[in-house]
């Protein structure tokens, strides 16, 4: 998506965003930007010589990411006072408007010239006036144009073989039309997207009050540093707020909002939020106890007060957020930005978000989503911000935000998992495991965290980066563990590979076994890879993909059982089972052995994680995925 900014007919140097660079003011259109001060992609953020400019890469959360004095509050707070238009291309519909007004057809009335269509388009083009700025009018003209045009179209098929004059003034009159369609595609786009509400969340914010202290303080403070007008929520007035929710028909968006509070953080209670006239403070009400707001924890308070007004808010509100991670522990971060992508209630309202952040949970979960984009910041100069927009999370995001590995000892245990995949298998299998027993749910980074360790690459955490080839001191390897273990419970989950006996890889593995105990918990798929854990159901589910990918329009049944592909990599298997059956073939196998390429190993995730399988469904004839999954929550859960 892409926010078009637009600036060409601005007269007064308030009207301009001073956060952008510099306006030179003339008379009337003649105004100029005269220096931009953001860069996007190395290139000006605003076109001085047409005063527009484009943001692109944008999607329903944005992460504004950056070392601190970036650049990243003062653009926040730029969007936020700003009106743009949106697209899905860098072609914003003011684009298409002008460019049709300025046609020589219309300026210079030449697109009428045969009787028995006078002034037809002409007229046509003037009751747009309005378009612009009224949505409900585009169905009605729609229709009226598709008559049009095929008046047009006919004339045309008239003077076909006639006037070459006629001929192309109608072919002229026809891609003037076409312009129009394309016009109204993409008002109904920006119609659908644009933003009816903006709500301003600065890092000034606090649920905690006072008598002494007005409800509008923390705004007046904000409004008047930064010359913001609108809606800003700072939390201070949310008694005032729930107040005015209990005596409407808006109580609804209370009943939601509770729900969310017990369902994330007190399951098969009754949750309620009171405002209490008395005191004039904020109740907690959970079953029959009652709790003040300000003795809730930190965490929990800020979350409260960031996802209260987004439950709030109206269809199609913008949400421009300092720091939402503040106070919150990094469990909370996941829960309330997994929240945003996933909650049924928010994600009707059509809701966008931009936050400024230092959280390296937030870039960690948007890995596995596409709904999220970073922008990443840099100061060049005192005069100059350069932002590189579609960053994916890599080293260097990281190192600007000062990350490091001791991050996953924040939770109660960590669990080490070779790759991306292995980590995301984990997280939905855990989920089921705790939805088909029906006990509690175990919450990401709070208590466990994912540690990928990159298969080989565990030497260097438990060997100082010996070769596996060299002899093992056991009580090396011990104090390592036990190092790791200090901090925080280990679970360690690793490929099986089929190792040989005597093998470096064994003698390994036959170490940590040994080391198993309260803290440390070593676990082998035992079967050659974690792929190779899903059962038959499933691969039978995901074939026809692989098929299909193939461009082979026949339809085949295949029939396998576990036992062909316990000890096998997935990618020889199926490239084995797809030969047996005489069905056109490529290599699904990695370069570097008989798993999965990476592509397929991704899909096959994805198609997991993403289906509606049940738990019964994974452990049906599959004990041994039951077991390791089993013992998992149960290491979790163990103080």
């Amino acid at each position: 998506m892409y926010l078009h900014f637009d600036f060409h007919e601005a007269t007064l140097r308030e009207y301009f965003p001073s956060e952008l660079g510099e306006i030179e003011v003339k008379f009337q259109s003649e105004s100029k930007i005269s220096k931009n001060f953001y860069f996007i992609d190395e290139n000006p953020l605003i076109d001085t010589n047409t005063n527009k400019g484009l943001l692109n890469n944008v999607k329903n959360i944005n992460l504004f990411v950056g070392t601190n004095n970036s650049g990243k509050s003062r653009l926040l707070r730029c969007l936020f006072k700003m009106q743009y238009f949106i697209s899905d291309t860098d072609l914003s519909p003011l684009d298409i408007y002008f460019r049709l007004q300025g046609n020589d057809l219309i300026d210079n009335n030449k697109l009428s010239f045969d009787v028995e269509i006078e002034d037809e388009l002409k007229k046509y083009w003037r009751t747009l006036d309005g378009i612009m700025i009224n949505p409900h009018l585009i169905d009605e003209r729609e229709r009226e144009l598709i008559e049009i045009k095929k008046a047009y179209e006919l004339k045309y098929l008239v003077h076909n073989l006639t006037s070459s004059k006629k001929k192309k003034i109608l072919q002229e009159c026809i891609n003037i039309i076409e312009d129009i369609f394309l016009l109204f595609e993409k008002l109904k786009f920006h119609y659908l997207n644009k933003l009816e509400s903006c709500i301003y969340v600065p890092i000034l914010r606090s649920l905690i009050t006072h008598q002494g202290f007005a409800a509008d303080t923390f705004d007046k403070i904000v409004k008047d540093k930064f010359k913001l007008k609108g809606a800003i929520f700072t939390g201070l007035n949310l008694y005032h707020d729930l107040d005015e929710l209990h005596t409407s028909a808006d109580i609804v968006v209370l009943d939601k909002f509770c729900e969310w509070i017990r369902d994330n953080f007190y399951r098969d209670k009754k949750v309620r939020i009171l405002p209490d006239k008395k005191s004039q403070n904020v109740l907690f009400q959970i079953d029959t106890k009652l709790t003040p707001m300000h003795d809730l924890g930190d965490g929990v308070q800020q979350l409260i007060l960031l996802m209260f007004p987004i439950f709030r808010a109206a269809n199609n509100t913008w949400f421009f957020i300092e720091e939402p991670e503040t106070h919150l522990h990094p469990g909370l971060q996941r829960i309330f930005l997994e929240t945003l992508l996933n909650d049924p209630y928010i994600k009707d309202k059509n809701l966008k978000f931009f936050f400024t952040t230092h959280s390296n949970h937030f870039l960690d979960i948007s890995i596995n989503h596409d709904e999220i984009s970073i922008f990443q910041f840099e100061k060049v100069s005192d005069e100059k911000f350069n932002i590189k927009s579609n960053v994916k999370p890599n080293k260097n995001v990281l190192d600007l935000l000062g990350v490091n590995s001791s991050s996953v000892f924040l939770a109660n245990a960590s669990i080490w998992v070779e790759g991306p995949t292995d980590r995301r298998y984990i997280s939905k299998w855990l989920k089921l495991y705790c939805e088909h027993y029906e006990v509690n749910y175990l919450r990401e980074d709070i208590d466990f965290a994912f540690f990928e360790y990159g298969g080989n690459l565990i030497k260097h955490y438990l060997f100082d980066g010996k070769e596996f080839e060299e002899e093992f001191d056991g009580n090396q390897i011990r104090e390592k563990i036990n190092s790791f273990a200090l901090s925080n419970k280990i679970y360690l989950l690793a490929d099986n590979d089929n190792v040989n006996q005597g093998s470096a890889k064994q003698k390994r593995r036959e170490s940590l076994e040994a080391l198993s105990g309260n803290n440390f918990h070593y676990q082998n798929t035992e079967y050659r890879e974690i792929e190779n854990l899903l059962p038959v159901k499933v691969l039978e589910d995901f074939l026809p993909q692989m098929i299909s990918n193939l461009n082979t329009p026949q339809t085949y049944k295949i029939n396998f059982s576990r036992e062909d592909y316990y000890q096998i990599g997935l990618g020889q298997f199926i490239t084995d089972l797809f030969i047996k059956n005489t069905i056109k073939c490529k290599n699904f196998k990695s370069k570097t052995g008989d798993t999965l390429c990476s592509p397929y190993k991704t899909k096959l995730c994805d198609f997991v994680v993403n289906s509606d399988y049940k738990y019964s469904d994974l452990i049906q004839d599959n004990d041994h995925l039951d077991k390791i999954i089993t013992d998992l929550y149960n290491f979790i859960k163990a103080k």
